[in-house]
């Protein structure tokens, strides 16, 4: 079972852990009470040092060879890691001995949850639950929030929910249930619902930062921002150390454009994080948002020196289209997409490089897929327009602007767009009714209509619009 460890006991545990390492270095397996082997084997489970906690469980093994929990424990990190038929070698021997530990249900669970057998995975939960009620409250928790963790690691979020909801009558009043009650809610995409958990934990103790920081992941999914930023303020206030926290309302900030505010927050992050590449990625993000190219560049190189990160050279390969860089634009764009190729601003740069480098079919298919996932996202849907219009492809990108519009029916440059093309397949007076919409709108935005028949410019219909309709002091190009 994966277990959580307070300060009080963490003290403690380091010291175990530098007695036995001296020890198997020195003179080999030190004679420990099987509490003391079972506390090493949790302390490197939950510090992911799977190799660390099999050889303790071995070494375990040799001292009480015949030992249940040590056994139970090794079957267990099998299971976790995925391999099955270890973890079944293992319990084939004890199970039959052992019934009445609640572990021996833990480990079948885990089995069948690898098997994504969850009918047999929720009935082992079950005899597990059932046999750990009689350990103490602490031990019983610890049960339920490992059965819990497992569900949901292997995506079975729902279920999850109802092994805690089981339990909440016996844990009222404990803010640990509660939290995570509030974080499956809301992974499971009931979002309003994980608030009454929250605010349950913190009637309980509002003074607790990571309910607090929780609050403000929750509001930033829900892109409710300033609320997001009141409370990630709140965990700030209990715990100004509290980095991360700073580092997300830095993220919310940027959400809402406040940039100069962001960099702040970026800042104050890297003081306590110094080689957090990604703090500085998102402080060149916000100065390239703020058109400030020359800063921007100078953060996204200082990541890389870091640590190279797909943020960087997507940042790196902004600056060059931005600069008319096309090639080093497509080349960062690569290298981004070595690192991360499902990342979607690394595609997105990719296709944008591709078509300045004349790769106008293969950005097409990339803008193409990126709809797919990103249906309500203007710019990508008008970057795959214009690629189909410098491909000539007049037919599909009228297609592309219809389907858009249904979307933005209001977006003049769409209405222009489409305008245009109307015009190209001989539907002059529909053309002219549209730009006539578009103008009256957005007449900054005509020059859009122009690059596709420029010399409609010269047009009497047009002219007249223009003049009927132009506004009133300078215009902005």
């Amino acid at each position: 079972m994966k277990k959580e460890y307070d300060d009080s006991y963490d003290k403690e545990i380091q010291e175990l852990v530098k007695y036995y390492e001296n020890a198997c270095q020195t003179s080999g397996t030190p004679y420990l009470d099987v509490e003391d082997f079972i506390d090493l084997i949790n302390y490197y489970m939950s510090n992911g040092v799977d190799e660390k906690a099999i050889d303790v469980c071995n070494r375990a093994l040799v001292v009480y060879p015949n030992d249940a929990d040590i056994s139970l424990k090794l079957a267990q990190i099998y299971a976790f890691r995925g391999d099955v038929d270890n973890c079944e070698d293992i319990l084939g021997p004890i199970e039959s001995l052992h019934t009445d530990n609640y572990e021996l249900y833990l480990t079948k669970m885990l089995v069948e949850l690898q098997r994504r057998n969850i009918t047999k995975a929720k009935i082992h939960a079950k005899k597990a639950l059932k046999l750990g009620k009689r350990s103490n409250q602490d031990e019983y928790l610890d049960l339920i929030i490992s059965i819990g963790e497992a569900f949901e690691d292997n995506m079975y979020i729902d279920e999850a929910f109802e092994i805690y909801k089981s339990a909440f009558n016996d844990f009222k009043n404990e803010n640990e249930l509660l939290l995570r009650m509030g974080d499956n809610r809301c992974h499971s995409g009931k979002i309003e619902e994980c608030f009454d958990y929250y605010k349950a934990a913190l009637d309980i103790d509002p003074f607790q930062t990571n309910v607090w920081f929780n609050i403000g992941l929750t509001y930033n999914l829900m892109q409710e921002y300033e609320r997001a930023i009141e409370a990630y303020d709140y965990a700030i206030a209990i715990d100004p150390s509290l980095s991360e926290a700073i580092f997300n309302k830095g993220n919310a900030l940027c959400a809402l454009e406040h940039y100069t505010e962001a960099i702040e927050c970026y800042t104050e992050h890297l003081t306590a994080n110094p080689q957090n590449p990604i703090a500085k990625c998102y402080i060149g993000d916000c100065y390239l948002k703020m058109e400030e190219i020359d800063t921007a560049e100078k953060y996204f190189l200082e990541a890389n020196q870091i640590q190279p990160t797909a943020e960087a050279y997507v940042g790196l390969a902004s600056i060059s289209i931005y600069r008319g860089q096309d090639q080093e634009a497509l080349e960062y764009s690569q290298m981004a997409l070595e690192i991360a190729p499902e990342m979607e601003s690394a595609v997105f740069v990719n296709a944008q490089a591709m078509s300045l480098t004349g790769d106008f079919e293969a950005a097409i298919r990339t803008y193409k897929q990126l709809l797919n996932n990103k249906k309500d996202d203007i710019k990508t849907h008008l970057l795959y327009i214009f690629a189909l219009l410098i491909a000539e492809q007049f037919d599909n990108a009228f297609e592309a602007a219809n389907n858009a519009l249904e979307m933005f029916p209001e977006h003049a440059q769409l209405q222009y767009i489409i305008s245009a093309l109307l015009y190209k397949r001989g539907e002059i007076e529909k053309s002219f009714e549209l730009f006539e919409t578009a103008y009256s709108q957005a007449p900054e935005f005509d020059n859009v209509y122009f690059e596709i028949v420029p010399s409609n410019k010269k047009l009497a219909e047009i002219k007249e619009i223009r003049k009927r309709l132009k506004p009133k002091g300078r215009r902005k190009k």
